[in-house]
């Protein structure tokens, strides 16, 4: 069994999990920030420039939010993004193992650890930019792995990061 595949197994099964979580609570979105960037989602414009400023709300996550718009509710969009992006974070950590020759066991008690650590928990069943913010940084922290066991042989994921 490849590393790979076991990310993947975790993502189907957390997706699974976060999906039924979700349609217990009726896609809850029980951080309150989500409904901040949710406006912003909705009032920006691209053709305003000031409407892409917010001094408190970071415009990314409401860019993403403003292109996922079609008219259900915000929430459920918002959580499969969520799912997206944790199942990304798993390849990620699949990844790295892979770069530092980890064992299976090892992937297998990260992932665990990832799934059911308090506040990963917390991050994973909340709709917002955190998980997001997580997956481009985990991501970032795997190339940058990568770029340097290669031994400087692809500066452009350097730049990249």
């Amino acid at each position: 069994m490849t590393s790979r595949t076991i990310a993947f197994i975790f993502a189907i099964a957390v997706g699974i999990f976060l999906t039924v979580y979700s349609l217990h609570t009726d896609f809850y979105p029980i951080l309150n920030d989500f409904w901040g960037n949710y406006y912003l989602s909705r009032t920006l414009r691209f053709d305003q420039i000031n409407s892409l400023y917010n001094a408190f709300f970071p415009i990314g996550y409401s860019i993403v939010l403003k292109l996922m718009d079609v008219g259900r509710n915000p929430a459920v969009n918002a959580m499969f993004l969520n799912i997206g992006f944790i199942a990304v974070m798993f390849f990620a950590v699949a990844h790295l193992a892979e770069v530092m020759q980890l064992k299976m066991a090892t992937l297998f008690i990260a992932l665990v650890f990832m799934s059911v650590f308090p506040k990963m928990f917390t991050y994973l069943i909340t709709v917002g930019a955190d998980i997001g913010a997580m997956t481009l940084f985990s991501v970032g922290l795997v190339v940058s792995v990568a770029a340097l066991r290669d031994d400087n042989q692809h500066l452009w994921k350097y730049l990249l990061c």
